[in-house]
């Protein structure tokens, strides 16, 4: 009987270690370091604080970093590897853009997703849900998630004057149990060996 008691605990407390809790999508790029090349103006940090300006804000202001020429680009560091998901990006309504991301793995650049230009307003518009339909802050989902440390928003065509307020990465992170229940859950395991412990 005793052993079976033991045993009960035991597995209660592997339950608690072992059993993960529910995955929650977060956006990986908020608040990352985000680098240029070629004439940016503007903040970069801005297109990492995680706000989106109001739809048809006008392309070159003081929230956006706006560029001319296919050249520059920003590059994302995620400070980290992450699995993404699905991704927003929000721009200049008549130009099209590129989000590709750089595999630790393979050590290679790929395109994580060729952002259309919806040009439903005028001035900045947010391309996100199923096949970039302007306007939707929910996320892009992509055929296939990417495995990525960094990424880089480039243009790829348009009317060469371009301008990005926002990128957003959702990536999956299962949270680790929570140290409180741990801690409750060994106390208790050894309050009951100890007790069966004196009763034996």
């Amino acid at each position: 009987m005793r052993l079976l008691r033991i045993g009960a605990v035991v597995l209660c407390l592997f339950s608690v270690v072992l059993v993960p809790a529910q995955a929650v999508a977060v956006n990986v790029a908020l608040n990352k370091t985000v680098t240029g090349s070629g004439a940016l103006s503007g903040t970069l940090s801005n297109i990492v604080n995680g706000v989106f300006l109001p739809e048809g804000t006008i392309w070159n202001s003081s929230s956006t970093v706006s560029w001319n020429g296919l050249t520059p680009y920003m590059t994302i560091d995620l400070g980290g590897t992450f699995t993404i998901n699905s991704l927003i990006v929000q721009a200049d309504n008549n130009d099209t853009y590129q989000v590709s991301y750089f595999n630790p793995g393979t050590q290679t650049w790929a395109v994580a997703w060729s952002v259309p230009a919806p040009m439903t307003y005028a001035g900045i518009e947010t391309r996100g849900a199923v096949n970039g339909v302007a306007g939707q802050t929910d996320p892009y989902v992509l055929s296939t998630p990417i495995t990525a440390s960094m990424l880089q928003v480039s243009a790829t065509s348009g009317d060469n004057m371009y301008a990005v307020s926002q990128v957003q990465a959702f990536g999956t992170v299962l949270p680790e149990p929570s140290a409180t229940l741990l801690l409750v859950s060994t106390g208790l395991g050894a309050m009951l060996v100890r007790r069966n412990r004196k009763t034996a």
